[in-house]
């Protein structure tokens, strides 16, 4: 019996430490999304808002994902810069900068949070160029009917 009664009680020590490791995890990342959120709410940009810019043509599209994705289906008239080039020497950035002429440049990608396409926006803001993610990204657009390009783009 004593011998059941410490295995019990060494289980019971070993599932509250479980617990607090769990829960402490679950702060972490609960403090996480909520840094995105933050991220998304004050560089991201509604669909319909974009919409508006991008039929006025006031706005400068750029794919923030990897090449296959890009050619695989990209908003129409999207310009590519894959979002590591941002941070490469500001190539990105430059790149960016010399088409935007005056036009807000909005990114995007598939990312559920849309990582990439906040992470291109911000790199591009602290460069000197207006930028802003579009929420729900390369998904949102196609499920809303949004005009689309495939294949390698012409040169």
């Amino acid at each position: 019996m004593r011998r059941r009664k410490r295995s019990l009680m060494a289980a019971l020590g070993l599932a509250g430490v479980l617990g607090a490791g769990i829960w402490t995890l679950a702060g972490h990342l609960q403090a996480r999304v909520g840094e995105v959120r933050q991220h998304r709410d004050a560089q991201g940009m509604p669909l319909l808002e974009f919409q508006a810019l991008y039929e006025k043509g006031r706005a400068l599209v750029v794919d923030v994902r990897d090449r296959g994705s890009f050619e695989a289906g990209r908003i129409a008239g999207a310009m590519h810069v894959p979002v590591d080039d941002f941070e490469s020497a500001g190539s990105g950035a430059g790149q960016v900068r010399r088409r935007a002429q005056g036009r807000l440049v909005v990114t995007y990608c598939s990312c559920p949070t849309e990582a990439s396409s906040l992470r291109a926006a911000r790199l591009l803001s602290a460069a000197g160029v207006p930028a802003r993610a579009l929420i729900g990204g390369y998904p949102k657009w196609v499920e809303a009917g949004g005009r689309v390009e495939r294949g390698a783009p012409p040169h």
